[in-house]
């Protein structure tokens, strides 16, 4: 019996430099030892050598298809893996894109929290600015309305019980020519004597006849006059209100006892005290 053209020669694992027999063949070749001497003996032989062809035909093709598949496996293998780092670089990507916006939105927010806290003072400052100026402005006007009232006002100059002495206009050889130019108040000793009106000092000190004397001008041509007192409490220049001690009654200058003489004086011409007290 002899052996196909197409005989598969896959080799069994052998030492180098040794026959290589193939498996097949060594079968075949078994089967051809056993010389088979009956009819039933010789076909039982030749049904295991097509078997032994058979199995070698088929061998090499299972052996390349566990192959093959073996390839296909690894290499699908392999495509997991590289889908696998892909996956990972696209989750790690994705990973630090969010922490940049996270991070990006963290700033924004500092931001504007930093220009709305700007923006609180700015608005506190604008509000103290406009309060301070609210109050300037209601110290103007309330000093203007003192101002006015202070002005127009006409205060007694003695507020003690008092009674009248000499009057304007008496006649008399007490007087230099002849005739009384104020209103006398009678009135005890050191009695505090007050500003009738809104104005500034001109004369505080000794003046001849009145004694220690305060001459107060109020502008536009009016001033006043305290004479005989016993201390003077104001000085030259300064501003004086209704109502301000500017001295105490006393008995200087040319008197016959303690009051305080009281002149009204428009443009330089005296003028009845009563009149413009009251």
């Amino acid at each position: 019996m002899s052996l196909p053209t197409f005989w598969p020669l896959y080799l069994v694992g052998k030492p180098e430099g040794t026959r290589v027999v193939p498996r097949e063949v060594s079968v075949f070749m078994q089967l051809q030892k056993l010389r088979p001497s009956t009819a039933r003996q010789r076909r039982l032989a030749g049904g295991l050598g097509v078997l032994a062809v058979v199995l070698g035909a088929v061998t090499p093709a299972l052996v390349v298809s566990q192959s093959a598949a073996t390839t296909a496996s690894s290499r699908q293998g392999m495509l997991r893996t590289a889908g696998s780092k892909t996956v990972a670089r696209t989750a790690a990507t994705a990973y630090t894109n969010g922490l940049r916006v996270e991070e990006q939105l963290a700033a924004d927010v500092r931001r504007a929290a930093a220009a709305e806290h700007r923006s609180r003072l700015r608005r506190i400052r604008l509000e103290r600015i406009r309060a301070a100026r609210a109050r300037r402005a209601a110290r103007a006007r309330s000093w203007r309305r003192e101002l006015v009232r202070a002005e127009n006002a006409r205060i007694v100059p003695v507020s003690v019980p008092y009674h009248f002495g000499a009057l304007f206009g008496q006649q008399g050889a007490l007087w230099g020519g002849g005739f009384h130019t104020g209103l006398d108040f009678d009135a005890p000793y050191g009695t505090p004597i007050h500003a009738v009106r809104l104005g500034t000092v001109v004369l505080a000190g000794w003046a001849g006849p009145y004694g220690n004397c305060v001459l107060i001008n109020h502008g536009n041509g009016l001033e006043t006059r305290y004479a005989h007192m016993s201390a003077i409490t104001v000085h030259v220049g300064e501003q004086v209100w209704p109502g301000q001690q500017v001295g105490n009654l006393g008995a200087s200058g040319n008197v016959t006892g303690p009051h305080l003489h009281f002149e009204v004086i428009i443009n330089g011409t005296p003028v009845d005290p009563a009149k413009w007290l009251w």
